[in-house]
């Protein structure tokens, strides 16, 4: 039995599924925008979201002296974004790196970092994140007359 001819139809055909398949898996890899433990890629991004039973403060550390180069107490409710920018700052050689970054409402997956500084390289940098003592009610919880913040309600109050 004679093979059958090839067309240029099934021979192009499967190369098109081939791409289309390809273009589809690369697509979903794609996470951008700002969500809590990044973005599935090494774009250096972090996100630190507070919340009543998990209040946050980042500090950013120099690892070559340990100081302290910045601190961030994150209200309740907020989310900070930030992003390191290596090797924007080349006229330093202490702080090559420049950091972009955001306090803006928990959950917001999008938006511009409107704060900037100078910061250590990666292999100079930590970022330390620790939890504050719980609960941290946001600031527009209401309160009772006392000024004392009404406890969580518990099983025995149903």
């Amino acid at each position: 039995m004679p093979a059958k001819p090839r067309t240029r139809l099934t021979r192009t055909l499967p190369a098109l599924a081939l791409a289309g398949f390809a273009l589809l898996g690369s697509v979903g890899c794609a996470y951008v925008g700002w969500h809590e433990g990044g973005d599935r890629s090494s774009y250096d991004k972090h996100v630190y979201i507070s919340t009543a039973w998990q209040p946050k403060t980042v500090t950013l550390i120099d690892t070559r002296s340990g100081e302290k180069i910045a601190s961030w107490d994150i209200p309740v409710g907020k989310q900070l974004a930030m992003q390191f920018y290596d090797k924007l700052n080349k006229d330093d050689p202490v702080f090559p790196t420049i950091l972009r970054y955001e306090i803006m409402p928990a959950g917001q997956e999008g938006g511009s970092l409107h704060n900037s500084m100078p910061a250590p390289g990666p292999d100079s940098r930590r970022l330390d994140m620790e939890l504050r003592p719980v609960p941290e009610y946001p600031p527009d919880e209401p309160q009772d007359k006392k000024g004392v913040k009404p406890e969580p309600p518990t099983m025995s109050d149903y």
